[in-house]
């Protein structure tokens, strides 16, 4: 099967993006910008991420996209997602292009994250990035093919099972050094090796999983009694699984709204 090109990836992505499962999955709204583009025309596709600033003090160090709470004067979760990739990493509005709205998750912080997926409008490398140096010290970019295959060059995979609020899950983990992916640094660092875990890893895997129209080779969910993120929420006080929501590539969910 030949490797979907950016633009199949993105009608995959709009696809998926369906108005009845973007219903917050708290009460606490934030958003992240997940920007993807080709290395090269008709090359790889890669996902730009960031490693925050080991000065911040919430996060300190972790590897995530652009984004954040929202704040009153932004309207919904694009303008959320957009402004901060412009407050962290100076990109502006006319450099990248919105393409999907996916299905919020739950964070560990409780808030619920809106997944919007854009795609760079100029070659990387002719984007002039200004990062904020007071969040931000690392930004590079990942294969987006890398989250659906457990061996993978210069990165290790693992994962690490866990319960929250009695609810089972599990957390992928992928030591990945980017090498030739460091677009920007604003420390020096002896290694250019980044830990993506957690709700990056999860995010990554699901857009990848749609994009690429193939599950992983890894094992997502031991069995049943796991979770996704996707389909878990915070309500009356709880984390809980949400009712009737099907699984990313389900077939009946083809064909949804797109932004």
């Amino acid at each position: 099967m030949a490797t979907p090109t950016l633009d199949q990836i993105i009608a995959h992505v709009q696809a998926h993006a369906i108005p009845d499962r973007k219903r917050p999955v708290s009460y606490k709204h934030a958003a992240v910008l997940i920007p993807i583009y080709e290395a090269s025309p008709g090359g790889h596709v890669r996902v730009l991420l960031t490693q925050r600033s080991q000065n911040l003090r919430s996060h300190p160090g972790e590897t995530c996209f652009p984004g954040g709470k929202r704040d009153e004067e932004d309207t919904d979760d694009v303008c959320t997602a957009l402004r901060e990739a412009r407050e962290e990493l100076g990109i502006q509005e006319d450099q990248i292009r919105v393409v999907a709205v996916l299905p919020p998750v739950l964070s560990k912080h409780l808030y619920s994250v809106t997944p919007v997926v854009a795609t760079v409008t100029s070659p990387i490398h002719d984007i002039v990035l200004e990062p904020n140096g007071d969040e931000v010290d690392h930004v590079f970019s990942a294969p987006l093919e890398m989250f659906l295959n457990h061996v993978w060059p210069d990165a290790r995979y693992s994962f690490k099972d866990g319960i929250w609020d009695d609810i089972k899950y599990r957390m992928h983990v992928w030591e990945y050094s980017a090498c030739d992916a460091l677009l920007h640094c604003h420390i020096a660092s002896e290694s250019n090796t980044f830990v993506i875990w957690g709700l990056t890893a999860a995010l990554c895997i699901m857009v990848a999983e749609i994009g690429y129209q193939r599950p992983p080779s890894f094992c997502c969910l031991p069995d049943a009694s796991y979770s996704m993120l996707h389909d878990i929420e915070y309500a009356d006080g709880k984390v809980r699984r949400r009712a009737m929501l099907k699984h990313p590539l389900d077939e009946d969910e083809k064909g949804g709204g797109s932004i």
